[in-house]
């Protein structure tokens, strides 16, 4: 029968000898990654809301095992080894973070040559007993966790496995007794469940160094404080906030509505009970937010090609569809088109599709993407509608279409692109004027696989090679035999919406002034567009992200618990029009209601993870 127990000890006896003696004396980096996210994670994460720190049993259990100890060890014969085999070595027992984990580090040469060891206990207040991990060198398929952990039973402890092997069920114990004095004794041993239980190892453990004091200094400074204020923080509280930000009462939550004001409001009075102090305008925890909002009336609007011999009238809604203006309520314009591939002049990365054409007056066509050869972060400010807008206006462009290649359809089917440009656009106002704002376009348009085929009727390209020219990131640019004839109807809204904010106060009079930011956006979609077999067509936004509010909002009551502030400032924000384009973040990042530049950190949660 082979043994399976996470000890080291009765590895060291029974194990096979399949590694080689050098590999065996060490422990795999992993092995230690295991053991130390049990010892921070695992260990805070077993304890129960409102119990001690750590358990009376862990420090017990701390206090008796901390410290070197010089062991002894003797293998009763077995199969393998029909005399039996001896060791000698050391093993150090250590506190983890807060005292809330022993972690044992173990070294030995014995019959079987050098072995080290690496594991850790820590309290369950669930099953009311210790959780055993152990990594050692003798077991390259990594680490393992009793299935029944381990108790103290009067002066000793007793740790239980069990397994099944060839259809049999096997048991084994490991005791830790007389472990109050020194030395101590631990002895294995293993059996058939519901038989008696064979010795397979005796130990003898001598202290050579008196155990360390538990105290802070074991942990990172404030960590009993820190875990006992995270502990505080509970499914049903988060829960709660969840259910009622979802509610269809609010509708949603759309900027500038009045569900998402009803929002605002109870985010507000969340923080206020809490002792959060607010961090808005003028003493309260609120920061207005000034919006416009621009839809384009489709039946007002129009799109034609005009051709040398021939004009096409394209069809709002099946070729083409209008994105809205918000800068102005109507405009008109006829310029030639050239196709401009991505839209871009990248000087930095070595790319411009503008090269050899003059766009000055004309409209340009591109292709929604950027470049594969970018990297990630690069492609994300490409790709991205502001920035070809920024570089069309730039190069003189007067209008804009946006075309659709092949592939297209099946990464963003057109049916689903139409309801949400028609939902129109929408922008923070800067003294009256749209922040992101282009007044020297003249109109801009997408269009569906079908308008784009119109559009390339007579071109020196077909759409197959400029889809294969983008995929081989080669710059392109040509004219197109038509000229585009753009008008345009908008109509726009004022809208006020706020940002909700809230701060403690850090403590430390050289870091208090520097604020660390914890954000979740508040709004949703609001009233969506009916969708058959659904009962009703609210938003609702419970993981998008009433999640991530109530997450923010519990860490705050988290904050509020600990003895002492934070040597930083913190900041709970809680931003609007995030699912338009960021406008709260972005009207924050330009008029912070703190210093700005001391802003040294955002942790944002959108859609918390576990949630689902």
């Amino acid at each position: 029968m082979k043994t399976r127990h996470v000890s080291f000890f009765a590895l060291l006896i029974l194990a096979g000898a399949s590694l080689a003696a050098q590999d065996r004396g060490n422990i795999r980096q992993d092995h230690r990654k295991v053991v130390n996210e049990h010892a921070t994670g695992s260990a805070v994460e077993a304890q129960a809301p409102g119990a001690s720190l750590p358990s009376p049993d862990m420090k017990r259990l701390v206090n008796a095992l901390s410290g070197t100890w010089s062991i002894a060890l003797r293998a009763e014969p077995n199969d393998r080894m029909p005399n039996g085999g001896r060791g000698y070595g050391e093993e150090v027992w250590r506190p983890g973070p807060g005292g809330l984990s022993l972690i044992e580090d173990y070294h030995s040469t014995g019959d079987e040559g050098e072995i080290a060891g690496l594991g850790v206990a820590w309290w369950d207040e669930g099953t009311g007993r210790f959780q055993v991990t152990w990594c050692d060198s003798a077991r390259p398929t990594g680490c393992a966790t009793m299935k029944h952990g381990a108790k103290w039973e009067g002066d000793q402890v007793v740790a239980l496995d069990e397994w099944d092997e060839a259809g049999k069920k096997v048991t084994f114990q490991e005791v830790f007794s007389d472990i109050t004095e020194n030395p101590f004794t631990q002895t294995l041993y293993q059996g058939e469940s519901g038989g008696n239980l064979k010795r397979l190892v005796t130990i003898n453990a001598t202290r050579k160094t008196a155990p360390p004091a538990v105290t802070a200094s074991a942990s990172t400074p404030g960590t009993l404080a820190a875990v006992a204020a995270a502990r505080t923080i509970t499914a049903p509280a988060v829960r709660a906030h969840m259910r009622f930000l979802s509610d269809s009462v609010l509708e949603g939550r759309e900027t500038g509505s009045r569900g998402y004001d009803v929002a605002a409001l109870y985010v507000a009075s969340q923080l206020e009970s809490m002792g959060v102090r607010p961090a808005g305008e003028n003493g309260t925890y609120f920061q207005k937010v000034p919006l416009r909002k621009a839809i384009n009336d489709g039946s007002k609007s129009s799109l034609a090609l005009i051709g040398s011999a021939n004009e096409i009238q394209l069809q709002d809604g099946a070729d083409y569809v209008f994105f809205a203006d918000l800068d102005h309520t109507e405009t008109s314009v006829q310029a030639p088109v050239v196709f401009v591939g991505c839209g871009l002049t990248a000087p930095e990365l070595n790319y411009d599709d503008y090269a050899g054409v003059d766009v000055r007056g004309k409209v340009i066509a591109v292709v929604g993407n950027a470049p594969a050869r970018f990297s990630s972060t690069e492609r994300a400010y490409y790709a991205d509608g502001i920035t070809k807008l920024r570089i069309a206006v730039a190069h003189g462009a007067v209008g804009i279409l946006g075309v659709s290649l092949p592939e297209d359809e099946k990464d963003s089917p057109w049916q689903w692109a139409v309801p949400q440009i028609r939902a129109g656009a929408r922008d923070w106002l800067d003294k009256g004027r749209p922040h992101r704002s282009f007044p020297e376009l003249r109109g801009g348009a997408a269009l569906s696989e079908h308008g784009t085929q119109l559009l390339f009727a007579g071109a020196p390209r077909t759409l197959e090679q400029v889809s294969a020219a983008a995929h081989a990131n080669q710059p392109q640019a040509f004219a197109l035999s038509w000229s585009a004839r753009i008008h345009t109807v908008n109509s726009h809204q004022a809208i006020e919406s706020k940002n909700v904010v809230g701060r403690i106060q850090g403590s430390d009079p050289e870091l208090k002034d520097q604020y660390l930011i914890y954000s979740a956006h508040l709004d949703h979609l609001g009233v969506c567009p009916p969708v058959e077999g659904l009962s009703d067509n609210i938003c609702h936004g419970t993981i998008d992200n009433a999640s991530g509010v109530a997450t923010v909002l519990e860490i705050a009551r988290a904050y509020t618990k600990l003895p002492d502030p934070p040597r930083r400032s913190v900041l709970f924000f809680f931003p609007t029009g995030e699912e338009g384009n960021l406008e709260g973040s972005d009207y924050f990042a330009h008029f912070p209601t703190v210093p700005g530049g001391h802003l040294v950190a955002d942790i944002n949660v959108d859609a918390a993870p576990g949630m689902r």
